[in-house]
């Protein structure tokens, strides 16, 4: 028994004829105002039976029952329009996102003399330059189970472009969470990660780039060698 009874008694009504319909796949399970009209007359005080009389109860029923479908229809209304909103914001979301690291898998990059082995984990392929963007390639060839980020430095030739705090430091920062976590990278695939410099000025920059732990801040090493980020050199901005 239902402790709410007595507190909600056309919900536990509902609930316990659908729950019997589908277990006993009564096809005569109660209808809607029938079920409300139950409860009336088994709760109503003899005084609405003496001023309504039992058709006019009825019709309260039926009155009864139009609000809750109302009801029903306006909560209906209101979850597909908040669906619908939802689906809206999450496109504009991939958009932006898109706008500045924009990721994509390509069939795997063959592993060449070029290749970097990052943390014997990340493979870095290598990078295009293309007007104002960066095209970084990486791949995964051992399982990981933490979040990883990369990290990416743009060290200008024209230093006055960088602010007072970034002075002391010497370049840009454009860290970033791969829009797919890179424990989920599939095997054979290359993750293009787009680092896009349109609101840069043109001109030189130095790109230091490499991937780092956002809990412990360890960066993973570069194989073969005693450092942890690799060095792109000048590359010119148009």
């Amino acid at each position: 028994m239902i402790k709410n009874e007595k507190i909600f008694p056309l919900i536990y009504r509902l609930l316990t004829r659908k729950i019997y319909k589908k277990k006993k796949n009564d096809v005569s399970a109660p209808s809607l105002v029938e079920v409300i009209a139950f409860i009336i007359f088994e709760r109503a005080p003899l005084s609405y039976f003496n001023k309504f009389g039992h058709e006019g109860l009825i019709k309260i029923a039926f009155s009864l029952q139009r609000l809750v479908l109302l009801f029903y229809s306006f909560l209906k209304f209101f979850y597909r329009i908040a669906k619908l909103t939802l689906t809206m914001l999450k496109k504009i979301k991939r958009v932006f996102r898109k706008d500045r690291h924009s990721t994509t898998f390509t069939d795997g990059l063959p592993y060449s003399s070029n290749t970097i082995i990052m943390g014997d984990i990340i493979a870095f392929h290598g990078f295009r330059v293309e007007s104002k963007k960066v095209f970084l390639y990486f791949s995964r060839f051992e399982e990981i189970k933490s979040d990883l980020l990369f990290f990416v430095h743009a060290y200008p030739e024209n230093v006055s472009q960088l602010s007072q705090e970034r002075l002391s430091q010497g370049y840009f920062s454009l860290d970033n969470w791969p829009a797919i976590p890179i424990r989920h990278w599939p095997g054979k695939k290359t993750y293009t990660n787009i680092i896009d410099f349109s609101s840069f000025a043109s001109g030189y920059y130095k790109i230091k780039v490499g991937i780092y732990n956002p809990v412990t801040f360890e960066r993973l090493s570069i194989q073969s060698t005693a450092d942890n980020s690799i060095d792109l050199g000048w590359i010119l901005i148009k």
